[in-house]
């Protein structure tokens, strides 16, 4: 969840016994004045994690107690985008870009990509520098969990292909009972990166290539490195997103539309996807709509997937309607089923 507002209250959806769901009474994040938010995360047991700015974190812990305003970054250094998750066992985890150069002085790279871990028992842990990235605001460090505990946080990184250094998408992966490990660079990369984790630990990615744009997928199979790329049909295709079921399917959706070459949303196209098998068969390309879509959303649940997007406001043309939300869910089989309409969403 991310919203650029000041965070003056936060609110819960509460489902008691026997009762309709209802939002609770919006309650205020302590130090958080003037702030803006980045990202929210709730844990299994209730305790609630909030993100802004560039570094600061509120914890407030299924009493109903809140700690105080923590800030993961070093003391003098600049930090940006940060994302907080928890895991299957309520561990927090908080990741983020930071430079090594003190604040206020010109931002010099490569920058890095850090994480630390909380836990209501112990509280903060250590801070583990992942890897690298020659892109500051741009790096967007990302970490997903799965039921079983594992976790992966991936960003723009970089990797050197003789004399010229090209982008990479960059992962580093936890195990339930282990430690965030060394990064592990994909053969390629580019402006646009996402990935899903399965019940097993399997790491699922995609990334947009400026050349085409293109989208590819990479697979990498726990504790080994990634598989060859696969080019996925479409051109141009960007800003792809995958998640996986517990079945094993995958499913990718994405825009046919250019890179965002000045600024997020310039760029929107009709909405794609494709499902992936285990047994690492791709269906065919099913166009889901001609909404010319910015962002498309993609989660899973169980063995189902929902897809989400809506038409940008700069691309769409002036009519209500356009503005709807739509969504698609799992047909039957390995296929993606029709386009359905939310008015009014």
């Amino acid at each position: 969840m991310r919203a650029l507002a000041c965070i003056t209250a936060i609110g819960l959806l509460t489902v008691p016994a026997s009762a309709r769901a209802a939002w609770s009474a919006p309650m205020t994040v302590p130090g958080t004045a003037g702030a803006v938010l980045s990202d929210i995360a709730i844990s299994h047991g209730g305790t609630i994690a909030v993100a802004w700015g560039s570094s600061k974190v509120a914890i407030r812990r299924a009493d109903g107690r809140w700690e105080r305003v923590h800030d993961v970054a070093a003391p003098g250094r600049s930090a940006a985008s940060i994302d907080v998750a928890f895991d299957s066992r309520s561990r927090l985890i908080v990741t983020w870009t930071q430079a090594r150069t003190r604040t206020g002085a010109p931002l010099k790279g490569p920058y890095e990509i850090r994480a630390v871990q909380w836990q209501a028992s112990t509280g903060w842990g250590s801070i583990r520098v992942l890897g690298r990235s020659r892109g500051f605001f741009l790096a967007q460090p990302r970490v997903v969990t799965n039921a079983r505990g594992d976790a992966v946080i991936s960003w723009r990184g970089f990797r050197h292909l003789g004399r010229l250094t090209v982008d990479a998408l960059a992962i580093s992966a936890r195990t339930p009972r282990g430690r965030f490990g060394f990064e592990r660079d994909a053969v390629g990369g580019g402006p646009y990166r996402d990935v899903a984790l399965d019940r097993r630990g399997n790491v699922y990615g995609v990334y947009t290539t400026y050349d085409g744009p293109r989208n590819y997928f990479v697979y990498q199979r726990r504790g080994h490195g990634w598989h060859r790329p696969i080019h996925l049909p479409g051109e141009p295709a960007s800003k792809p997103r995958v998640a996986v079921g517990a079945d094993g399917v995958a499913v990718v959706v994405w825009r046919a539309a250019q890179v965002d070459s000045e600024g997020n949303g310039i760029q929107a196209g009709p909405v794609w996807g494709i499902m992936r098998s285990p047994s690492a068969g791709f269906t065919s390309p099913t166009k889901l709509s001609d909404v010319p879509a910015s962002d498309v959303y993609v989660a899973s649940a169980g063995s189902g997937f929902f897809i989400t997007w809506a038409a940008s406001e700069l691309a769409a043309p002036a009519e209500p309607a356009v503005f709807d939300l739509h969504v698609a869910t799992r047909g039957n089989g390995n296929a993606i089923g029709g386009e359905i309409v939310v008015p009014g969403a």
